[in-house]
């Protein structure tokens, strides 16, 4: 039974939103050792940080298309903060 591998409603919305706002780095097929920054801006502090990430990097290769693959990234910097009013994910890659 493979039905625990279907994307929720939620996660296709947020997929489809998040690469409507890529616009800087979509298509761009970055095929190098790259370093990824993140900050997370949560509503509050019960999230997870590195779930967070994870979804980031699948939806930059397989959807934007900002990367050919996350297993080129040497380097992952994240940081959590709490923005009731706007949470949002802020962040960049970095050639190596």
């Amino acid at each position: 039974n493979h039905a625990s591998l279907a994307k929720t409603k939620a996660m296709k919305a947020y997929e489809d939103s998040f690469f409507m706002q890529c616009n800087m780095y979509r298509n761009k097929n970055i095929d190098t050792h790259f370093e990824f920054y993140m900050d997370v801006f949560y509503p509050t502090t019960k999230s997870d940080l590195d779930n967070s990430c994870k979804v980031v990097l699948d939806v930059l290769q397989h959807k934007v298309k900002a990367i050919k693959n996350d297993n080129k990234c040497v380097a992952i910097h994240l940081r959590k903060f709490t923005d009731k009013s706007n949470p949002r994910i802020e962040f960049y890659i970095k050639p190596a």
